[in-house]
């Protein structure tokens, strides 16, 4: 999310392992796990999660080093018996494991491990698209939006090519993170859906489908997009119902305070942003049974952010403050900052409104000026098509067609301009524009500089 630099992701189905009992001397939590092994098997947890509890539980010590020791000791039997599929879930695990640690060297170092797997079956497998994804969040919420951005738009390009829906899926909601984050929600909106709808037709995923509304949901309302989010909204809370009674399966971990507590704080800032205060006032307190049992502190900051934001529509004006204030402590992103700085101009204190306006404008400059490739540039696949230039006069203005493409164009100044092009599958709406990487229908400009 953009408030924390946290994401919420899909959880596998668990394993309960009920320990009971002391363990003889010397006996560690890592005899316990080759036992399990023993019984269950080198595949007999794949993408599954192993809980563990009883009274047993409580004499071993279940530290990093023991499972680091057991996800390498199934890859390892698994690369032994030649089973490269399980190797690659083993490898993805042990990405994953890296990744709830926040360690880039490690997830990188595991990520090139799938990388050698896929060049020796010269197949890319659903493993890899996950163990990808996680390294391009993880560099995300490093804030290393460059190195995330290209990383992400090549695993895209990779799993259109393939025509791997897994990996479509989770590149579309890396994209939309990182559009999200750096402003670009339009574009965010755009992966998002279109991630959205593979899953949606998968009808399986029903965890995934509330992460990725959630994600939606939240570039719509900054976007204003009213209708969209309220529809999005009702199939959300329709979703968080049915896994609830179980209509999909048992599922008694589903996290069910957190969602609804984030959807109810979603219909309040979309009924605040139309300025309804009875039916914004309506969910504020819908959500309030569920704040006890929250510790997500992303939510947490949603939610007053959406009651500060009341407060400001109902002329509360000192509950706003103290509301945003308590949001600050917790999260001073530039909408903070400019909510703050909005409540302190409506009370009349004009003077630190200006100081709130003007540290959220700089740092939305500076998040602006971020480097970061656009997510319909694909240089690095530029080569695959055949290339073509074409000379536009000076002071162009209008529709030319070349190749027997129709490229709207835009030359500025008094020189004229050699574009080369190449023909690809892109079939995003031109813009009127001439400049590098430039998409133009199905002609995406690559290169644009004065002719000789």
């Amino acid at each position: 999310g953009m408030a924390t630099g946290k994401a919420w992701f899909k959880v596998p189905s668990a394993i309960k392992f009920v320990l009971t009992g002391k363990p003889a001397e010397y006996v560690t939590g890592k005899d316990v796990i080759l036992h399990i092994i023993g019984m269950i098997g080198v595949d007999g947890a794949l993408y599954q999660s192993m809980e563990f509890t009883g009274d047993g539980i409580s004499y071993l010590s279940m530290d990093d080093s023991t499972g680091y020791f057991w996800l390498n000791q199934l890859r390892k039997e698994a690369s032994e018996a030649q089973k490269t599929d399980k190797e690659g879930w083993a490898i993805r695990t042990l990405v994953r494991f890296y990744y709830n640690m926040g360690d880039v060297e490690n997830v990188s170092f595991y990520v090139s491990q799938v990388d050698s797997l896929a060049k020796v079956t010269g197949k890319y497998k659903d493993y890899y698209f996950d163990a990808h994804t996680f390294l391009c969040q993880l560099l995300l919420w490093d804030n290393q939006f460059e190195k995330a951005a290209d990383a992400a738009i090549r695993l895209y390009n990779l799993a259109k090519d393939e025509k791997n829906e897994t990996g479509i899926i989770c590149s579309c909601e890396t994209q939309g993170l990182i559009n999200q984050r750096i402003g670009r929600d339009s574009v965010a909106v755009d992966f998002f859906l279109e991630g959205l709808d593979l899953l949606l037709k998968k009808g399986t995923e029903h965890r995934y489908v509330v992460q990725y509304l959630n994600n939606l949901i939240e570039s719509e309302l900054k976007l204003n997009r009213f209708d969209s989010a309220h529809k999005h909204l009702d199939l959300l809370q329709t979703l968080i119902a049915n896994i609830k009674n179980g209509s999909y399966g048992p599922d008694p971990s589903f996290p069910y305070d957190r969602c609804t507590l984030l959807s109810e704080a979603f219909y309040l800032n979309l009924y605040v942003r139309q300025k309804n205060a009875p039916e914004a006032k309506k969910h504020m307190d819908a959500a309030i049974p569920h704040l006890d049992n929250l510790d997500d502190t992303y939510v947490r900051i949603f939610y007053l952010f959406s009651v500060a934001s009341y407060y400001k529509l109902t002329g509360q004006y000192t509950q706003a403050l103290n509301t945003i204030n308590t949001v600050a402590e917790l999260d001073n992103s530039p909408d903070v900052k400019k909510l703050r700085a909005e409540i302190l101009m409506d009370m009349g204190n004009t003077r630190e409104a200006a100081l709130q306006y003007k540290e959220a404008l700089v740092q939305n400059e500076n998040n602006s000026s971020t480097k970061c490739p656009n997510p319909y540039d694909v240089p690095d696949m530029t080569m695959a098509y055949p290339q073509h230039t074409a000379t536009v006069g000076a002071n162009a203005d209008g529709e030319i067609i070349i190749g027997g493409f129709k490229l709207p164009i835009t030359v500025s100044g008094g020189a004229s301009v050699t574009i080369t092009y190449h023909i690809s599958e892109c079939s995003r709406p031109a813009p009127k524009a001439c400049c590098p990487y430039a998409d133009a229908g199905k002609v995406t400009v690559i290169a644009c500089a004065p002719a000789q």
